[in-house]
């Protein structure tokens, strides 16, 4: 998966403490450095989310970022999707 800079910078904060509610100043400040014009743009800080978020759906990743209203965003990992068991009850349906 493809990220730019930017994009791994938010993405790394979010993920250093899985559950963690980042407030939007907390991610600015991890993501931006303090001289960058878009430094204080909520919207900004939302667009690059979304495009995370897009991103990590599309390479079928096991984390969602989650919205708190007012506040930020948190990462979440989501539950491994069930794999098949062989019964082993039955070892002649087993295939070397």
């Amino acid at each position: 998966m493809e990220l730019t800079e930017l994009e791994f910078r938010v993405l790394a904060a979010l993920a250093i403490e899985p559950g963690r509610a980042w407030s939007f100043r907390d991610l600015r400040a991890a993501g931006w450095d303090p001289g960058e014009p878009t430094a204080d743009d909520l919207h900004t800080v939302r667009s690059v989310v979304q495009r995370l978020r897009r991103k990590l759906a599309d390479a079928g990743a096991l984390v969602r970022i989650e919205a708190i209203r007012g506040f930020g965003y948190r990462i979440e990992l989501r539950p491994a999707p069930p794999r098949s068991v062989p019964d082993l009850r039955h070892p002649e349906l087993l295939t070397s």
